[in-house]
């Protein structure tokens, strides 16, 4: 099994359709661990239990905003890489850079892009990613 078929990635954002279009981007590029989670106000439970090695985090969100979930998550243990999802600004973009995140997307999320930036960030994050570049292209 690969590192795109072990990689553990969670998508937390309250659109529904954001997840489900996350998830069906990351599987067909070869992603089989992908999972989502709504409700902000519960992701540290979602993260305990999964223990993803990326979480797709957006930003704004009713609540309990991405900015505030973004150091709880990046002084866990075993810390995720996180990736931020918005179409913010650049000061907030700078602001989750220097809060520990690894990358950032806007939204609308391109899909290449996508699965570009999961495949860098688990590079970054657990080393020696064999065979990452060798699964199939989103057309």
């Amino acid at each position: 099994m690969n590192l795109l078929q072990k990689a553990r990635i969670l998508t937390i954002d309250d659109e529904r359709l954001v997840c489900q279009s996350i998830k069906v981007r990351l599987r067909m590029a070869g992603f089989f661990k992908v999972e989502s989670h709504t409700d902000p106000t519960t992701a540290m439970d979602k993260v305990s239990t999964y223990m993803p090695d990326v979480i797709l985090l957006d930003i704004m969100m009713p609540e309990v905003s991405g900015l505030e979930l973004l150091p709880k998550l990046v002084g866990l243990e075993s810390a995720p890489a996180v990736i931020m999802l918005s179409a913010a600004d650049m000061e907030t973009k700078y602001q989750s850079l220097e809060l520990g995140a690894a990358d950032f997307i806007n939204k609308p999320i391109d899909s290449k892009e996508l699965v570009v930036r999961v495949k860098n960030v688990l590079r970054q994050h657990l080393g020696d990613v064999e065979n990452v570049n060798s699964q199939p292209e989103l057309t």
